[in-house]
């Protein structure tokens, strides 16, 4: 009896883990997919309340409502051909997770930092840099 419980409690832990894993999997897809595209709306589904948004080193502390706004213009400006992330990563206790890829557009490109902190079970974006390569 005593090892069927602690296989149990193991089994518990080991599907919660996964879920966890699964679910900060979909969000990256999807905020990739969003940056893709070009959809300041569907970004900010992933937005933190607050977040930090850098363009080629000028940085600034944005609401949700107001992120998506600066999200769209800098769509507008600059309209996505691709976006491929090319390195993912987290911290050594999984409650910050980052992500490094390639946007491109008609004529230039940026290498994009997503930074996103897991809060209460869900990774969300709380900075992303642009920078002009």
């Amino acid at each position: 009896m005593f090892k069927i419980k602690h296989l149990f409690y193991g089994l518990v832990l080991f599907f919660a883990a996964s879920n966890a894993i699964a679910q900060n999997g979909a969000a990256l897809n999807n905020i990739q997919e969003a940056i893709k595209i070009g959809s300041s709306r569907e970004l900010a589904k992933y937005l933190s309340n607050n977040v930090e948004i850098n363009f080629d080193n000028e940085s600034a502390i944005y609401s949700q409502n107001q992120a998506e706004f600066v999200l769209k213009e800098f769509f507008m400006k600059y309209p996505p051909r691709d976006f491929q992330v090319s390195h993912q990563g987290s911290s050594s206790k999984g409650q910050l997770r980052y992500a490094i890829g390639k946007y491109i557009c008609e004529d230039t490109s940026f290498v994009v930092l997503i930074r996103m902190k897991n809060i209460d079970g869900e990774y969300i974006v709380i900075n992303l840099t642009f920078n002009k390569e």
